[in-house]
């Protein structure tokens, strides 16, 4: 009897300790994503283990509309979601956590500290809008890791990458005076079998940097029964599981997980050379061929 082949797994390591987690958006699935890693470092903390700092970012004011879809109260009506997270977290857990209750900033990704080398810092997006995603694109240098959430009604994906560039280039070759020019993945792992960089959320999802259509908000979605109210739940723990894994440094073996809520679903594809290929090859395809 044959055994059966398992499959050519690859980890992705940023090479650098995750000193600071930078959470923006802190709504739907923000705001579950805040919650639990302000669970993750009470309990770092408690284990005396390394943590690290967390910065809660969101300009947006809590509305009725808000209170009993997302994790605020009647009390928060008004309020700056970021600040009252933050607040709410930092009292009942005895963390620091800091609040900017502004749009995201080019600043925000460096303090007015440009960094020569990738600097120990986790970027977590939860916005439903394309202008951040372009300013977390452009400024991707500045972060050991992206990881991005994008949902639809019943469903979504979590991808993480670091890095925003062309995933093909040539590689040229003679063979008997003749050249010959191959187009070879820029994405490749080392002799730890580790990939140190892997392509951008905006990369393998084009259409995340794309405007989006003018509709009804997220919130509005939820109240009027068209997204399922548990859907920024499902997306928060996809994205918590690679949250942890980099924090705890425990392998990270995939590289997006499909979220679908209607067949009660998640899924994570594994991080394999076909794989990675495979999935950068059909978004390239989609996006040039609308």
């Amino acid at each position: 009897m044959s055994k059966r082949k398992l499959p050519n797994l690859y980890e992705f390591d940023p090479g650098v300790r995750i000193n600071r987690v930078l959470l923006v958006g802190c709504g739907g699935t923000g705001a579950q994503i805040g919650r639990m890693l302000a669970r993750l470092v009470y309990d770092m903390k408690r284990k005396n283990l390394y943590a690290p700092s967390l910065i809660f970012i969101d300009h947006d004011q809590v509305e009725h509309g808000n209170v009993g879809r997302q994790l605020f109260t009647d009390g928060d009506v008004g309020q700056n979601k970021a600040e009252v997270l933050a607040r709410r977290f930092n009292m009942a857990l005895g963390l620091n956590i800091e609040a900017r209750p502004h749009m995201l900033r080019p600043t925000d990704f460096h303090d007015g500290q440009y960094h020569y080398s990738r600097p120990g810092t986790l970027l977590i997006g939860a916005v439903d809008n394309d202008a951040a995603r372009r300013l977390m694109h452009d400024h991707i240098r500045y972060v050991a890791a992206w990881i991005d959430c994008g949902n639809h009604e019943h469903g979504g994906q979590v991808a993480i990458g670091n890095d925003t560039t062309d995933w093909l280039r040539e590689r040229e070759s003679w063979t008997r005076g003749r050249r010959t020019v191959k187009q070879v993945m820029t994405y490749q792992p080392n002799g730890d079998r580790q990939y140190k960089i892997l392509p951008a959320p905006t990369l393998l999802f084009p259409e995340l940097l794309e405007p989006e259509p003018e509709g009804l908000s997220c919130a509005e979605l939820v109240e009027r029964n068209r997204q399922a109210l548990l859907i920024n739940d499902a997306m928060a723990i996809a994205a918590m599981n690679y949250v942890h894994k980099l924090l705890m440094r425990e392998p990270v073996q995939s590289f997006v997980t499909y979220v679908d809520l209607t067949t009660n679903n998640m899924r994570s594809v594994p991080l394999t050379r076909e794989n990675l290929r495979r999935h950068v090859s059909m978004q390239k395809t989609m996006a040039t061929n609308p």
